[in-house]
């Protein structure tokens, strides 16, 4: 650790990664209302959590960008080459600042850490109910699948529309 006086960029730090963890707070809960989705078979609401899903990972890499900048900043404050500051773990930078930021800027990293693995691990449970759903419509649409292997043929409110082989020849004599 060094000597170096309270930063306000480390302040800034700290608020930012305690608004990344609410950003993927709100994440986890939007994946987990799409896998509740995905079970119901809600397409309506599984389209309206996708689509709050990218404006909010929008918003997270924004956040991220700022992080960059913010992280060069306190690199180059610390004397580090441009863009150093960027490839700093957060550790290495609390071990550069003075000992109540250090321990602020490390529970602020360590609970973001927390909300990150249980957001990792609600992508991989939505990853799995994904593939079981292909899975089953795929197992669906092979059970329906005509055996001269043309194609069924659905309107968009799902109706069933019969596709025949044989041509009708008209004779004029």
């Amino acid at each position: 650790m060094t000597d170096m006086p309270e930063s306000k960029r480390v302040r800034d730090l700290q608020r930012l990664l305690e608004q990344l963890r609410s950003l993927y707070e709100e994440l986890f809960s939007l994946v987990e209302s799409k896998i509740a989705a995905m079970k119901r078979a809600d397409v309506t609401a599984m389209t309206d959590c996708a689509a709050r899903e990218i404006a909010l990972v929008e918003r997270l890499h924004e956040r991220e960008s700022f992080r960059g900048q913010l992280m060069d900043a306190l690199g180059a404050e610390l004397g580090l080459p441009a863009r150093m500051g960027r490839t700093m773990t957060i550790s290495q930078l609390a071990d550069r600042v003075c000992e109540p930021q250090q321990e602020a800027l490390l529970g602020a990293a360590e609970k973001l850490r927390g909300v990150l693995m249980k957001v990792t691990q609600a992508h991989r449970v939505a990853g799995a109910v994904s593939l079981e759903l292909l899975n089953h419509l795929r197992w669906v649409l092979a059970a329906v699948k005509p055996r001269g292997g043309q194609a069924n043929l659905y309107t968009g409110a799902g109706a069933f529309v019969p596709c025949w082989d044989s041509a009708l020849l008209e004779t004029v004599g």
